[in-house]
Formats: structure tokens, sequence, C-alpha cells
């Protein structure tokens, strides 16, 4: 796997599975992740500020396919636009175990993340058929960081897997974040952040 990094790198964390919802009151120290599962009803309390430097990982794998996500992190301050649950069927996205992703739709190279409470870094692997653009924005919308997949090579793009790329993203003060593609298609079958 290629790996973009985005200012410091932050090592691999130990998981730590998350077996009901999770409280944000929660002290899990710092060298492990939540992992956090999707609610599919709406909550009518607003979610509390989780505590600094808290790492999550969302369970993909805990999505229904063809679900359509938009609120299912909601404990968590998160609202998707623009994104889908599916096992990927073309060949060239295949995954480990053809496990649960995230794809941008129904419009295609584009998925958007909302965040009530800003975080500070997102790690998230993605796969596609065109180069990838992560962006970082901040409470006024502005740009503040930016990674994205290298070019491929001729070869590359006719092959028959398409290589997955980590890419990263550590600045203060991120409100959302937006993964596009020109002209493509992406999925993310790893994300995770801080708080």
């Amino acid at each position: 796997m290629k790996t973009l990094i985005v200012n410091k790198a932050s090592n691999p964390a130990n998981f730590m599975k998350a077996s009901k919802p999770l409280t944000c009151s929660s002290d899990w120290g710092f060298d492990r992740t939540l992992i956090v599962s999707p609610q599919r009803i709406q909550s009518q309390f607003k979610p509390a500020p989780p505590p600094a430097s808290t790492p999550i990982r969302l369970e993909l794998e805990a999505l229904n396919c063809f679900e359509m996500i938009e609120h299912q992190f909601q404990l968590w301050g998160m609202t998707f636009k623009n994104a889908i649950a599916l096992q990927p069927s073309n060949p060239a996205f295949i995954t480990q175990n053809n496990q649960m992703v995230l794809m941008s739709g129904p419009k295609s190279g584009f998925l958007e993340i909302s965040f009530q409470h800003p975080i500070q870094s997102i790690e998230a692997r993605v796969t596609s058929s065109r180069p990838t653009v992560l962006s970082a924005f901040n409470s006024d919308e502005s740009e503040v960081a930016c990674a994205h997949t290298p070019t491929p090579k001729p070869a590359a793009v006719v092959a028959s897997v398409l290589p997955p790329t980590l890419l990263q993203i550590n600045t203060p003060d991120i409100h959302k974040v937006t993964f596009s593609t020109f002209d493509g298609q992406l999925i993310i079958d790893y994300l995770k952040l801080h708080f």
C-alpha cells in the first residue's frame, strides 16, 4: 500500500472493539482506538464534545449493503453527504475479505464529511480510478490542508486491481473534509480520526 502523509504521521494504534454505543466521556488512553458502530435511530440529543486526542475508527463492516450514509455516526457529531455503503463487485476495487466500504454515491467522485466538533487529524484508505484529493476545511469553509493520491502511471490505469492509498491530514480545527476525484469513482475501506 502506498502512503502519502501531510504534516506528522501517526503510528498505527491498537484497536479496541466497542460492544455498545459509546458515550463521549469514556477514558480510553492515547494508545488505543475506539471502534464505533453506526446508529440508525437519530438521537434527539446533541453529541457532547469528545475528550481531546480521542482516536476513533468507524466500523464500516457494521453498515448494510446499499445503505445511504448520512447520520449513522451522529453520536460523534459526523454527518456524511453523497455516501453509500457497499461491497465492491468491480474486480478493480476488490478489498480484503470483500469488506464493506464507503463509496461516493449517487454522484460519483465526491464524498463529504462534516464534524460538529472539530477534529485534529484524519486517515483514510482510498482506492480510486483517478487521482483523488482529500481536502480539509475550517469553520470558515477555507481549505487548510490537502493530500492526494499519486497520479497513476499508464500501466497502472489498466491494472486489474487498483492499489489503495492511505491519505492523512494532521492539522487543528478541521470542520469538514471532502474526497474528490474528477471523472472517476472512489471507495474508502478504512476511516480513522482524532478529536
